[in-house]
């Protein structure tokens, strides 16, 4: 981070670096009847906690939509790319836990291998704070995957009020997620 300053005025006896003698002293002013109160200042605005906004990422993969589709829903396959403890419900309503309980997700749609919807919550978040997650799969060609997630409800700010919330969910997406199957699995491109 970098800071600048400028001096904006001498120092006592000095002058205002512009060259000018001193500024002459003035006498102090005759004490006046006290003014009207000046307006209130405005309030700061909140930051509110309501407030959400939309994770979009897109990503290829060198394999079939179904085998993506496998690495996201069944548990020993999350966990082999997560390294840590997951529980996968693949059926609506069924849970979706990653990283130890950090994601606290539930499958509200399930359309195998090509499409998955979510309610999304990550620990840090405010409380009640939920997301909707849409994952698609589509193969434009045989054996390249595409996949799209569409993460709507993302709170602008976490439980603490720490703004970033859309940038960290983007880059876990695109490293914790989407960048260790490419890597675990091989189906980086």
């Amino acid at each position: 981070c970098s800071c600048s300053s400028r001096l904006l005025a001498g120092g006592p006896g000095g002058n205002g670096g512009d060259g000018a003698p001193p500024a002459p002293k003035q006498a102090p002013a005759a004490k006046l009847a006290p003014a009207a109160e000046p307006a209130p200042k405005p309030a700061p605005v909140p930051r509110s906690p309501g407030a959400t906004t939309i994770v979009l990422l897109t990503k290829e993969f060198h394999c079939r939509p179904a085998d993506v589709w496998d690495a996201l829903t069944h548990p020993g396959r999350v966990q082999a790319f997560t390294r840590a403890p997951a529980t996968i419900e693949c059926r609506p309503g069924g849970a979706h836990k990653l990283f130890g309980g950090a994601v606290d997700a539930a499958f509200t749609e399930v359309d195998a291998p090509n499409r998955m919807a979510l309610s999304w919550r990550f620990r840090e978040w405010p409380e009640g704070a939920t997301s909707r997650v849409v994952l698609t799969l589509a193969e434009p060609s045989a054996g390249r995957t595409v996949a799209t997630m569409t993460q709507t409800g993302v709170p602008t700010t976490d439980r603490l009020g720490n703004g970033g919330v859309a940038a960290s969910c983007e880059a876990g997406w695109r490293e914790q997620i989407f960048g260790r199957l490419r890597a675990v699995f091989g189906y980086g491109c």
